[in-house]
């Protein structure tokens, strides 16, 4: 991501969405992360800076939901107390955070290994 106002943008908007009880090191590494990641994953001849508000507000939802998945790595499943026991799943949250985040920018970004394919009947 070469643009720093849009980098500082993307930071302030997911700093709201955090609140105040937030580790403002970490979510910084994560927006520039976040901002990154979308930035690559654009179509040719699209980028952040061209898409504006938008990408600035997925790239904070995104930087969230790797946040979220720091703080919260999964949610317990189950628990046996005999031998005491717990297994957790995958974090909730921060998938759909993520999901969010791909859907507002749907038509710029690339498609992900996705392919139909023939099938002979």
């Amino acid at each position: 991501m070469s643009n720093t106002n849009q980098g500082t943008d993307i930071l302030d908007f997911a700093a709201r969405l955090c609140g105040e009880d937030r580790d403002s090191e970490i979510l910084a590494a994560l927006c520039a992360a976040a901002g990154a990641e979308l930035e690559a994953r654009l179509r040719e001849g699209c980028s952040g800076a061209e898409l504006g508000e938008r990408f600035t507000a997925a790239a904070g939802i995104l930087a969230l939901s790797m946040y979220c998945a720091l703080e919260q790595p999964g949610r317990l499943r189950s628990f046996r107390a005999g031998d005491v026991s717990a297994e957790y799943g995958g974090a909730g949250d921060a998938d759909a955070l993520r999901a969010v985040a791909e859907r507002m920018l749907a038509g710029y970004l690339r498609d992900r290994g996705f392919g139909f394919a023939g099938v002979q009947g």
